[in-house]
C-alpha cells in the first residue's frame, strides 16, 4: 500500500515512484501522485524544500515589483494557492520553468516549503526546459509588430 493518494488507483510506473520517493528523500513531502486526463503523463504533487527550488538557468530575470505584488497578495489571502510547476535535473535539485516569482515571494514570506507539481520525465532536460521558456516568453511577448 503507498502512503500517497494514487489516482486512477493502480500502481504508478516504477520511475514515477522513484521520484516520489526522491523527493521525500530531499526532504518534500509527497501528497499525491497522479496520471493526468491529457496525454497520460503521470505527475506528483507535493511539497518542496523551497531551498531545493531554483529558477530554470535559462529563465527571464525575476522582476522584484511583481514578486513584491504576489508576496502581498498571499500574506493578505493568508494562502499560497497556485503551486509551482518543477522537473529535476539531478537528485536534490528543482527547477521551476513555471513559478519563479511565487517561488521568490514564499522565499521572502520565509516559507520553508512550497506546493509544486513535479513532472517526473526525464525528456524535461535542460534543453527542453529552456524551449518552454523561449515558447513561454514569445506567447507572452504577443504576435511580432504587436496587434
Amino acid at each position: 500500500m503507498s502512503p500517497w493518494a494514487i489516482f486512477p488507483p493502480r500502481e504508478p510506473p516504477c520511475q514515477v515512484r522513484a521520484f516520489a520517493e526522491q523527493i521525500e528523500q530531499d526532504g518534500g513531502h509527497v501528497l499525491a501522485v497522479y496520471q493526468k486526463p491529457l496525454g497520460d503523463h503521470w505527475q506528483v504533487f507535493c511539497l518542496l524544500p523551497l531551498g531545493r527550488v531554483e529558477p530554470t538557468p535559462f529563465q527571464r530575470r525575476l522582476s522584484p515589483a511583481h514578486a513584491r505584488r504576489l508576496q502581498e497578495v498571499v500574506r493578505k489571502l493568508d494562502r499560497f494557492i497556485d503551486p509551482i510547476v518543477v522537473v529535476s535535473p539531478s537528485p536534490g535539485v528543482y527547477w521551476t520553468p513555471n513559478g519563479n516569482h511565487r517561488r521568490a515571494a514564499m522565499e521572502r514570506l520565509q516559507g520553508e516549503l512550497i506546493p509544486a507539481i513535479a513532472i517526473p520525465d526525464q525528456r524535461f532536460d535542460a534543453t527542453s526546459v529552456r524551449y518552454a521558456d523561449v515558447a513561454r516568453s514569445a506567447l507572452m511577448a504577443g504576435p511580432p509588430g504587436g496587434t
